[in-house]
């Protein structure tokens, strides 16, 4: 095997063999450039390959095309319509040039951007930032010394559960693509990076009103709200974000959704001083509906079952610094304070640039959230969470500013007692595959890091077919189990009027 290739120029003449209607040619290509390469690479050469040929393979695909390798077309049309899996740190250090790891997030922005990014990409100079999102509740939280990996709950500590402190964790990835003066593919990478808010702006985890918490814009929090389920282990509970889309009179957190938002200059507060930041172009805005979700049920997630959860973009939700320790996010995309400073100084070296592209999207490991911990758990937690008075409501959501998100915040993956139990591979299950049998444990229990850890060794051994099914299985589960909970509340209701 060569020890170096260049992917987007293979996957390029891939793509030209396909539009000169030389389809069996160009996929016995791709499937000989696919042999042999590790994983990453693969899911690189489909990406480039299904975004720039995408034309011409909806045609193969069409009833009365013509017969090709089912398989190879099988990989194209998943490179487009699936999330991209999270690329692991260790298969980016294993590639063996910046242009191969260039590539490998490149091809994530050929099949996920929008054209303004495609055409940012082409230009000489424009910085264009990707975000690679794992799914994350947002009562998670990390310590400073790994601010990358969520904290267990500790035994010693019964009354507290270190596990849902809600101060976040940086476990996404933001990376900066251009290309130099002479066309060369330059890329920064920022390991320790954040997309999501964190529980300790929210408005579920409660109110003292000896303390009372101000509300975002003016005013406090003036009720007695006892914290929803699931919220009652928050640390300190800063001042609280958001907007009451579904009329409960809670404030629902919010957070970018997936897609292509053009950014610009702008400032956040550092101490004293205001420090260069990141924030939705007033273009932007005005086209930007559906770009931001929000979770109206309070679970601390974000799925289908939050009514009236998707809203319209505003300018609030910015690229700014965070803390060593906290993720400091109420909404926004939030960097390691550690790692910022290279950020700034990359993301501005070009004087001319004004506007940035940022491509944001979900990877694979949400797969087993939604499918499996969102609706069914949504349900659930929406059934069992205190409400506030109705008959005292807060007052009314201000219009985000600029300096709304303040004090430090952030989140990450729930991990349940008992996630890490050492028997947990034993344990039966309704399926002959022992690995399944774990993953339907641990969707049982709630476990979405055990979840995300078979997911994780399933991909390392490279087994496509069995995550293929693993996840079509937990579907199926899943299922069930919504229709269980929908007999039941439709039984229950029976009883008593609306």
């Amino acid at each position: 095997m060569t020890a170096e290739l260049d992917i987007k120029a293979e996957a390029d003449r891939v793509i030209a063999l396909l539009q000169q209607q030389r389809a069996r040619e160009g996929l016995e290509l791709l499937s000989q450039l696919r042999e042999g390469r590790p994983r990453v690479v693969q899911e690189s050469l489909d990406r480039f390959v299904a975004a720039g040929a995408a034309e011409q393979l909806q045609r193969l695909r069409q009833p009365g095309g013509a017969h090709h390798d089912p398989v190879m077309l099988r990989h194209l049309a998943d490179a487009m319509s699936s999330h991209p899996r999270f690329p692991l740190a260790d298969e980016m250090t294993a590639l063996s040039s910046d242009v191969q790891r260039y590539d490998v997030y490149a091809s994530i922005v050929a099949s996920r951007g929008n054209a303004a990014a495609q055409d940012a990409m082409d230009q000489r100079g424009q910085r264009v930032i990707l975000g690679l999102r794992q799914e994350d509740p947002t009562w998670v939280a990390a310590t400073r010394a790994i601010p990358d990996v969520p904290r267990p709950d500790l035994l010693t500590t019964p009354d507290v559960d270190e596990s849902r402190l809600g101060t976040g964790v940086y476990d996404d990835r933001i990376v900066v693509l251009w290309k130099d003066a002479n066309g060369s593919r330059q890329m920064h990478e920022v390991p320790k990076a954040n997309t999501e808010p964190t529980a300790q702006y929210d408005h579920h985890a409660g109110n003292d009103r000896r303390h009372p918490r101000p509300f975002s814009g003016g005013g406090v929090e003036a009720r007695e709200v006892p914290a929803s389920a699931g919220f009652g282990h928050i640390g300190e509970r800063k001042k609280i974000e958001g907007e009451d889309v579904n009329g409960d009179t809670y404030r629902d957190l919010g957070r970018l959704a997936a897609g292509t938002i053009e950014m610009q200059r702008a400032t956040h507060p550092r101490g004293n001083h205001q420090e260069f930041a990141l924030r939705p172009s007033g273009a932007q805005v005005d086209r930007g509906a559906g770009l931001v979700q929000r979770d109206t049920n309070g679970d601390g997630r974000f799925t289908q079952d939050d009514i009236n959860g998707v809203q319209d973009l505003n300018n609030s939700f910015k690229i700014h610094r965070g803390s060593s320790d906290n993720t400091d996010s109420a909404g926004c995309q939030t960097i390691h304070t550690g790692d910022y400073p290279r950020f700034i100084e990359v993301v501005q070296a070009n004087p001319q640039q004004t506007r940035w592209q940022y491509v944001l999207t979900a990877t694979s490991p949400a797969m087993f959230r939604d499918v499996v911990g969102g609706p069914v758990e949504a349900q659930q937690n929406q059934q069992r969470a205190p409400q506030p008075p109705r008959e005292q409501p807060g007052p009314p959501a201000a219009p985000h500013r600029e300096d709304r998100h303040g004090p430090p915040v952030g989140p990450h993956r729930e991990r349940a007692h008992g996630a890490h139990d050492p028997q947990a591979n034993l344990e039966p299950g309704p399926f002959s595959d022992p690995l399944l049998n774990q993953a339907y444990a641990a969707a049982l229990r709630g476990d979405d890091a055990g979840l995300d850890r078979i997911a994780q060794e399933v991909s390392l051994s490279d087994e496509e077919q069995r995550l293929t099914q693993l996840g079509r299985d937990l579907a199926e589960q899943q299922q069930l189990q919504e229709q269980q909970m929908t007999q039941m509340t439709q039984t229950q209701g029976r009883g008593r009027s609306m």
